[in-house]
């Protein structure tokens, strides 16, 4: 896969750009301005970038300091009226829009809980089937079979 070469010539200029208006602002050290200028004598290109920044702040700096006018001033102030103070806390989108569907939301998460149990209990029963174990013993009626209380041995059907 490619670079573009573009790109990290874009933030190479920008790192110099940078580093030069460092230089010109006399913020370096002295071991990184040593290095600038050897970067200087030795680039003719950045040599002519440094002038075109000097230039630049140069014309800046002779701009003459007027006030806004005061169209310009209602206008940033109404807009910072609107917006609140960096210490107050304002309500997220989240909390807004979680109090209009906060009913909804508990109904589905019920009904979230009532399906998992009923796929728990079903899984459950899966794995261990509910006994047929009556809880009281059952007594069968016998007197229609002509039971009449007296035990008889029947030893014919015993012999093999």
């Amino acid at each position: 896969m490619k670079e573009n070469p573009d790109m990290d010539t874009n933030a190479s200029n920008e790192r110099i750009d940078e580093l030069l208006n460092s230089y010109i602002d006399d913020e370096l050290t002295a071991e990184r301005r040593a290095e600038v200028e050897r970067l200087i004598d030795q680039d003719a290109k950045i040599a002519q970038r440094l002038r075109q920044l000097q230039k630049c702040q140069i014309l800046v700096g002779s701009m003459p300091v007027n006030e806004a006018p005061a169209s310009v001033l209602e206008g940033v102030r109404a807009s910072l009226a609107g917006s609140s103070l960096p210490n107050e806390k304002q309500p997220d989108y989240e909390e807004q829009a979680g109090k209009k569907y906060l009913r909804l939301r508990k109904v589905l998460a019920a009904a979230a809980m009532i399906g998992l149990a009923a796929v728990l209990s079903a899984v459950i029963h899966r794995i261990a089937p509910l006994q047929n174990t009556p809880e009281k013993p059952v007594a069968h009626m016998v007197a229609a079979s002509g039971f009449s209380g007296r035990l008889e041995l029947k030893s014919s059907s015993l012999k093999a």
